[in-house]
């Protein structure tokens, strides 16, 4: 062997050595960061052990419109998580109905579900992990945590250099300042709003795509088992509301949500234009403020009753 080659392989053998060694200190340094940092803030855990042992009669399923806009009781439990898509949705409330004592549900009846982001995302491994309710011994290769590892590492490395990140309410209610749209600037509200109203219009022919006939036959199968079903369309600002009032998709996805509501027992009940802009955080996402308004509204309007 001359030194030419007895050199190359040295060189393979010490590039497989530090590549193994960042492998497992990826991994190890993954979980690491799910199991102290993530999941103990995540409350997917919780909401899917609630799917099987809730004594609620009643709960609610959204995406963070709902996760952020209700507020859970010993009656009404509110299963939304931010991200879940429709079919997500159905899976929870399908898993849900099956329990004894189930006396009503609420299912999100919000348009930005036909956007084209919301119709092509995959939460399949997602809605396989509720059913199974199996325990994990590696946390950060579940798909709830998976899906989002590159950002966990970004944020921390960031946190770490540059000192604490500051919290949004988008995906959980600040528990020391209350955030409302009404403090930022008109320029800077039209500015989020576009992007998120724009990023959510519902495509053409929506009631074709996939999301349309599954939530059709979902709540004709919840109205089959005798549960009370309300569809809410929930609140967004008056800049959403302006925005999408001029994108046409906009008003058929919740003429489709309606019109379930005029041709079965199923009650569709429009929040969309409620409250005014100090109870939100962002464009499309109340406070802690309007989270506590919305919850009796909800529960009131879809079952008559106050909690």
């Amino acid at each position: 062997m001359n030194s030419s080659t007895s050199n190359f392989k040295g060189y393979l053998n010490g590039y497989a050595t530090v590549l193994l060694i960042g492998v497992i200190g990826f991994c190890a340094g993954s979980e690491f960061l799910v199991r102290t940092v993530y999941a103990p803030k995540n409350s997917f855990d919780d909401i899917r052990a609630g799917l099987y042992a809730s004594n609620a009669a009643y709960g609610a399923f959204a995406d963070s419109r709902g996760a952020n806009g209700l507020k859970s009781s010993p009656n009404f439990e509110n299963f939304s998580t931010a991200g879940d898509n429709l079919n997500t949705i159905l899976a929870k409330a399908q898993i849900f109905s099956a329990r004894p004592g189930v006396t009503g549900i609420v299912l999100q009846a919000d348009p930005h579900h036909f956007a084209s982001y919301r119709l092509e995302r995959d939460q399949s491994a997602i809605q396989q992990d509720l059913i199974d309710n199996e325990q994990h011994l590696i946390q950060f290769l579940r798909p709830v945590y998976r899906q989002y590892i590159l950002s966990y590492w970004s944020a921390s490395l960031k946190e770490l250099f540059m000192g604490s990140p500051k919290h949004s309410e988008a995906g959980g209610h600040s528990l020391s300042k209350i955030v409302r749209l009404t403090d930022l600037s008109e320029a800077v509200v039209k500015q989020k709003t576009s992007i998120r109203a724009g990023q959510q219009i519902p495509i053409d022919s929506f009631e074709r795509a996939k999301f349309a006939p599954q939530y059709k036959m979902a709540v004709d199968e919840f109205l089959r088992q005798g549960l009370k079903v309300c569809l809410v369309t929930f609140p967004v600002s008056e800049t959403y509301r302006t925005y999408s009032n001029g994108e046409a998709t906009y008003q058929k996805a919740k003429d489709f949500y309606a019109g379930l509501g005029r041709t079965t027992s199923a009650k569709y009940v429009d929040l969309s234009a409620i409250f005014s802009d100090a109870l939100f955080s962002d464009p499309d996402h109340l406070n802690v403020e309007g989270a506590e308004k919305l919850t009796d509204i909800v529960y009131s309007s879809c079952f008559g009753t106050a909690q």
